[in-house]
């Protein structure tokens, strides 16, 4: 397995920020956060981070506790370029502050998906297209097919995986997931319901080849789970249940799966949880459990005394390396982080003795993460 190493991450206090690997060093190169993506248009610029293998996405669903009620908006970015002048801007065709246009995002390399949450149960939609129609110059978002809300929660759309040509929606709200396959157009293969008990069902999902990864992290018992389902051939069969080791952790809140194995993200429920991640080699692997604290046990990057809140609201691994990258948007300094760990000789440890990235006074910094190849997006 080819290593590559995310020691040694420099940083700059903007809120978006993509890393780019020089060597074994990350710096903070692209400031995603041009003109017309500024506070005043958005306050929540990052809800979702998307990679194609080409173009970075980044969506500002317009509505939510930091921002006003503002239409959402995707913005789009060729990575090879510098700066922001090559930003494309996507709205949606009908445009209304009462939707969440850009809460949720998933592509490959041929298809893309945005979802519109919110407003009410029938304007919740997910609209998909494929990548030979992605626009070159700022406007509608291409609305190829649209897919609309199949139940009566206005979440539908909470969540999005999508992989070669299936396409996964959670809905929370109605704690189902629904599984679309492509064949001339995208419809329903499958509706899953939350196992027995399980309350938030479809806050997360993530897919990668025949298997899918489903977090329900308010889940009546106290101690949640999240859910893996694998395909054999025509149908999705829960597999495993993951549970967290204590209760009121959110584990499930964020979920990612790739061949490196699963990270599942708890963040804590409690309103002084600092929040940790789960790591599983396989899905009937026993957990690593990652934590951060500020007492300088092992696998902590924040050596400073600061008390840390909502480790894991948002998980990825890379699909290559050995390294996980876990958000932590708020703590006591008022300060939001991001954590990087790798596998050093067999254990998970911290890249670094200081914190890896620290926005000074930016409550948020943290809430969503991606590794792109030699990259990471934290907004």
């Amino acid at each position: 397995m080819p290593t590559i190493s995310f020691k040694g991450l420099t940083h700059l206090k903007h809120k978006l920020n993509v890393y780019v690997q020089l060597a074994s060093t990350y710096l903070s190169t692209y400031n995603l956060f041009g003109p017309s993506a500024t506070p005043a248009h958005n306050g929540i610029m990052g809800q979702g981070l998307a990679w194609d293998g080409t173009h970075v996405f980044v969506t500002a669903p317009g509505k939510g506790p930091l921002g006003t009620a503002t239409p959402g908006k995707v913005y789009y970015y060729i990575t090879s370029a510098t700066g922001t002048s090559n930003e494309i801007v996507l709205s949606e065709t009908s445009s209304s502050s009462s939707h969440l246009f850009g809460y949720a995002i998933a592509c490959t390399a041929s298809w893309y998906a945005i979802s519109d949450v919110g407003g009410t149960t029938t304007t919740c939609k997910v609209y998909i297209f494929p990548v030979a129609t992605l626009p070159t110059t700022s406007g509608n978002a291409p609305t190829t097919q649209t897919i609309s809300n199949p139940g009566t929660s206005s979440q539908f759309g909470s969540s999005l995986a999508l992989n070669g040509t299936t396409l996964i929606v959670g809905d929370p709200g109605g704690t189902k997931v629904y599984v679309y396959k492509y064949t001339t157009t995208w419809s329903v293969s499958q509706t899953i319901s939350a196992p027995s008990g399980s309350s938030g069902f479809g806050t997360s999902v993530s897919l990668y080849g025949a298997t899918m990864v489903v977090g329900a992290p308010t889940d009546n018992s106290g101690y949640s789970h999240a859910y893996v389902y694998t395909n054999n051939g025509t149908t999705w069969s829960l597999t495993q249940t993951l549970t967290s080791n204590t209760a009121h952790e959110k584990f499930g809140q964020s979920v990612k799966i790739k061949s490196t194995g699963i990270v599942i993200g708890a963040p804590s429920a409690t309103a002084y949880g600092s929040g940790s991640v789960y790591y599983y080699a396989t899905y009937s692997s026993p957990a690593v459990q990652l934590k951060v604290a500020s007492t300088g046990t092992p696998n902590i990057l924040d050596t400073t005394g600061t008390t840390i809140y909502g480790v894991g609201t948002s998980v990825d691994i890379h699909d290559t390396a050995n390294a996980i990258i876990a958000g932590a948007p708020t703590s006591s300094s008022g300060m939001g982080k991001a954590y990087l760990f790798e596998l050093d000789n067999g254990n998970w440890q911290g890249a670094s003795t200081n914190p890896v990235m620290t926005v000074s006074g930016t409550n948020g910094f943290g809430n969503n993460v991606l590794f792109c190849k030699n990259s990471i997006m934290i907004a």
